[in-house]
């Protein structure tokens, strides 16, 4: 343990650790929940990583539903990333 924390290098690395969902394109009618989030996306640029968290409520169970039943006007990747102990895992569109 004391190696590790000596280290430079960080334990856990994006490029092995991080988890990529494709998210389908919604063609129903969107969830008030998603709006916001659809409406930023919507007027961003191509490949532009959106901190999810940010949209999400703190409340674990609301932050699980809200990416379980996540629906969007576009196409998307969901990439979330553990990072480990009490931090708990940083989610991007």
């Amino acid at each position: 343990m004391k190696t590790l924390y000596e280290s430079e290098n960080p334990a856990c690395e994006p490029s092995n650790n991080c988890n990529i969902h494709l998210i389908s394109k919604c063609n129903e009618e969107i969830d008030s929940r998603y709006c916001i989030l659809d409406f930023d996306l919507a007027n961003r640029e191509v490949f532009d990583f959106v901190d999810l968290n940010l949209y999400i409520s703190n409340d674990s169970i609301k932050k699980y539903n809200f990416i379980c039943d996540i629906q969007l006007s576009v196409s998307t990747g969901l990439y979330r990333y553990p990072h480990g102990n009490y931090l708990g895992i940083l989610n991007f569109i």
